[in-house]
């Protein structure tokens, strides 16, 4: 499903993330991105920041978060990344990513995306 967002003059833009997974380039790593797309109005660049978190007994913790300031679009140069070294691959945990856009030049607001809950064997 699609969720754009608009206000203040920006124009509207989706923030857009995909679900944990493991790194196709360095071996161990679970990875989450973060990245928007503009859809329309004048905003060229945002501030990407992307948290990994993992599901524990007190609920969601933060393994590690990434920034990035970036034009519109996605692919390893419009994107913000945050990585974790699997300890083992033995335990089983959910992990998702939580995904903030703050156009620059744009007054921010609270809104994040939250990415569907992955289930993979990587201990923390």
């Amino acid at each position: 499903m699609k969720e754009a967002r608009s206000g203040s003059g920006v124009g509207a833009f989706e923030t857009k993330g995909d679900r944990v997974h493991f790194s196709h380039t360095v071996r161990g790593n679970i990875n989450a991105h973060g990245w928007w797309k503009r859809l329309n109005g004048p905003a060229t660049k945002a501030k990407v920041t992307v948290w990994l978190q993992v599901k524990g007994g007190s609920g969601w913790t933060t393994l590690n978060k990434g920034s990035k300031t970036v034009y519109s679009g996605g692919g390893s140069a419009k994107r913000a990344s945050a990585a974790w070294k699997c300890t083992n691959f033995i335990a089983k945990h959910s992990f998702r990513s939580v995904i903030d856009v703050d156009i620059v030049g744009y007054p921010d607001d609270n809104h994040k995306k939250t990415t569907d809950t992955q289930t993979l064997y990587c201990g923390t």
